[in-house]
């Protein structure tokens, strides 16, 4: 008897031949129900349809619901093809597919029905089975729209109540929405791709290694002798180790030595005596602790296919209680190096008040002053290859002796760099630890400072002018004769002798050039890196923001707006139902940023442009509100979400930003674009600068001579707040 006290069907009772057999009243009131006891009826009548015993309650608890429907389909196709029906949609027996159900299996299968089920008996061609599918088909559509609704309103509820109360949980889902955001199924391991979590690990762990310099410590070269004077001796409190054990993160992750951040934060007070006196016989003796040099490395995606290790980036996870003194370390150093302007200006990456917009600022005012001039510009955009993990140790040791660190902290260093090991743990494998021979770890706290150490001369050995970002390098040079050309392509060659003795390397098939330049008739040469040409390009991104030849933003514009609308269309195509309030999130968080990441160099001038940025936010607008008639104002909707237009609010940040260089809160040397207002000025207050000529729209919406002209006419109240959020505070409630 099964639960409703009725007789299993036994597999060979059969309807009679002629009996009309149609699916139960059940089916019909799948809206009076819950789904697994639906789910249950259904199968139930399919199965006996087919000869089969009733299924339990539990066998649905799992119940795929594609697979469920997927098989009766094909099963019920086959039947009604045998039967004289018209579906032609399987040809396969209806045994293999209803096997895959959950109690089902061609073992307790009827011998007679393993061919065709019931269909040779002649019992299905007697029956209106046309009838029978077209109410299953109404009543699996009814399922269907039930599980989606569910799954709606489950995402929607989910989202909207962790979107204060968990953030991590909400943007871990929303980052599972791209496609992008998935680790590698299949890596290439010895020329054969393979989903095996080890082997995958070891091919990684492989790549990794492979790309170590070979160093002859004999051959190391020298800087010449030191103008900086050494750096004081580091003295560790237990108050600033307690310090910087009550700034952990604690939801970081925990190191190859298995201590939590979290415990060190809640113990900060109790355990910073002992560390200060670990800390300070670490730097006292030159050893460091084997757990601390020990790594485990976290993948990164870079881009390119997938399946090749060469694409991604190892990033170190290293022992929190070693970064506490790398912190320490950190700062140390630091305030000797600024102290001594010992760091090159040319250099914006990892530096206080520096940033990848600070360097876009001046490179593309000084080209936009050239073309303004009728100048020509040529420009070598150059890429390191694998610049941190090639740096050889002996070399970095002998500038940081150049540099004046101590021999103490050398020795120090020494430890640190040159006893490591480190293993790859990827998608549950784990590779082979192995000893690190060249390199500065990313993901550590010193690798970046030792990084820029290591290439702070490279601007020195040439006569053309160098921007750099970390390793992002641009050197170029105004071109008015053929000779000026020869001059950029010999400090080429000089830097070819300097990646030569300093065991670095360029990758000359991604470096270009960039002719910038109005001229009809330009001096066009051809350059080479490393005996190999490079190629001339109309457009190339530099530190995320596409520089074209003309200098003209219409081609960033559409790259921006471009990748702001894919992001957009992963919201709206998974995120329809979800209330306004999670879209709109989503739309400030990962949308927007697109359309305003150094808009200050880029700011749209032409009316084409603005309109082509504030169409995304328009279209997002009704994606958020879920409102697509024609006739809805889109300014409405503007408005009720409170967001104001993208233009107001690039000139927002335009002005901001020249508050901070006022200020000082930017490193930059501004003597030659911002100089005083020259006499009495009118208005309302005398912070004023002299406005900048500019015969070319290039140069006329460059950031300066764009930018001054709009902060000259603030009122006083705005351009003297104490500070960069009172100034943001007062310039949002200041119309334009």
């Amino acid at each position: 008897m099964d639960k409703n006290g009725e007789p299993p069907r036994k597999r060979s009772e059969k309807p009679a031949v002629g009996v009309k057999t149609e699916l139960s009243d059940d089916m019909k009131s799948k809206d009076e129900v819950e789904f697994k006891d639906f789910a249950e009826h259904t199968m139930n009548e399919l199965l006996g349809w087919y000869g089969y015993d009733k299924v339990d309650k539990a066998d649905t608890e799992n119940l795929d619901l594609k697979k469920f429907t997927a098989t009766v389909d094909q099963g019920a196709s086959t039947s009604r093809s045998e039967a004289g029906g018209t579906d032609p949609s399987s040809s396969t027996g209806a045994a293999s597919g209803l096997s895959q159900l959950p109690g089902v299996s061609l073992g307790n299968m009827p011998s007679s029905g393993q061919g065709g089920i019931m269909v040779k008996n002649g019992a299905l061609p007697s029956r209106p089975a046309h009838e029978a599918w077209a109410k299953f088909k109404r009543c699996r559509k009814g399922v269907k729209q039930r599980v989606r609704k569910a799954h709606r309103d489950y995402v929607s509820n989910y989202l909207e109540t962790n979107i204060e109360d968990n953030p991590k949980a909400f943007w871990s889902y929303v980052k599972s929405l791209r496609q992008d955001s998935t680790g590698a199924s299949a890596i290439r391991h010895q020329g054969v791709l393979t989903s095996d979590p080890q082997e995958k690990a070891d091919a990684l762990g492989a790549q990794f290694e492979s790309v170590f310099t070979r160093e002859d410590k004999s051959t190391v070269p020298t800087l010449g002798e030191s103008v900086v004077p050494t750096i004081p001796p580091l003295n560790i409190s237990v108050e600033g180790v307690a310090k910087q054990l009550s700034s952990l993160n604690p939801s970081k992750s925990t190191g190859p030595d298995g201590i939590p951040p979290r415990l060190l934060k809640t113990v900060a007070e109790q355990i910073a005596p002992i560390l200060q006196t670990i800390f300070s016989q670490s730097i006292s003796t030159g050893d460091v602790p084997e757990d601390w040099r020990t790594a485990n490395i976290a993948p990164i995606f870079k881009k390119g296919d997938r399946t090749m290790p060469s694409n991604y980036r190892p990033v170190s996870l290293t022992s929190v209680c070693g970064k506490v003194l790398e912190h320490i370390v950190h700062s140390h150093m630091m305030k000797h190096l600024d102290t001594h302007g010992v760091l090159s200006p040319a250099q914006h990456g990892f530096r206080k008040g520096l940033s990848c917009e600070s360097q876009l600022v001046l490179t593309l005012q000084d080209l936009a002053n050239n073309l303004d001039h009728n100048k020509q510009v040529d420009v070598a955009v150059l890429d390191f290859s694998k610049a941190f993990d090639t740096v050889p140790h002996e070399r970095l040791l002998s500038k940081l002796e150049h540099y004046g660190i101590s021999d103490l902290l050398q020795s120090w260093f020494g430890a640190f760099l040159t006893e490591r090991t480190q293993r790859v743990v990827f998608d549950g494998g784990t590779s082979k630890a192995v000893r690190v021979t060249s390199g500065v770890p990313q993901g550590i706290v010193l690798g970046p400072l030792l990084f820029l150490l290591y290439i702070n001369d490279l601007p020195s050995s040439v006569d053309s002018h160098v921007r750099l970002f970390a390793d992002d390098c641009l050197i170029y040079r105004t071109i008015s004769t053929p000779s000026d050309a020869q001059g950029l392509q010999s400090d080429l060659d000089a830097l070819t002798d300097w990646q030569n003795r300093w065991l670095m390397s360029f990758n000359p098939s991604k470096c270009h050039i960039l002719h910038i330049t109005r001229k009809k008739h330009p001096i066009l040469t051809q350059y080479s890196l490393s005996g190999e040409a490079l190629t001339g390009v109309k457009s190339h991104p530099y530190l995320g923001v596409q520089l074209s030849d003309d200098l003209r933003c219409d081609t960033h514009i559409n790259y921006a707006t471009s990748k702001a609308g894919r992001v957009l269309g992963v919201i709206r195509r998974n995120l329809t139902h979800c209330p306004s309030r999670v879209k709109a999130t989503c739309y400030n968080a990962l949308v927007r940023p697109h359309l305003e990441y150094s808009a200050t160099v880029w700011d749209p001038y032409t009316t084409k442009g603005i309109q082509a940025v504030e169409a995304v936010q328009r279209r997002a607008a009704r994606v958020t509100l879920n409102d697509y008639r024609q006739t809805s104002s889109v300014t409405q909707m503007l408005n009720n979400l409170q967001w104001t237009l993208l233009s107001e609010r690039r000139r927002n940040t335009r002005l901001t930003f020249f508050y901070k260089l006022v200020n000082n809160l930017i490193n930059i040397n501004t003597d030659s674009l911002l100089k005083p207002a020259q006499g009495r000025t009118r208005g309302s207050h005398t912070l004023k600068f002299q406005p900048l000529y500019a015969r070319t729209d290039s140069y006329k919406y460059s950031y300066f001579p764009r930018t001054i002209p709009e902060w000259n006419a603030l009122p006083g109240a705005v351009v003297t707040a104490p500070t960069v959020e009172s100034f943001r505070a007062r310039l949002e409630a200041c119309p334009p």
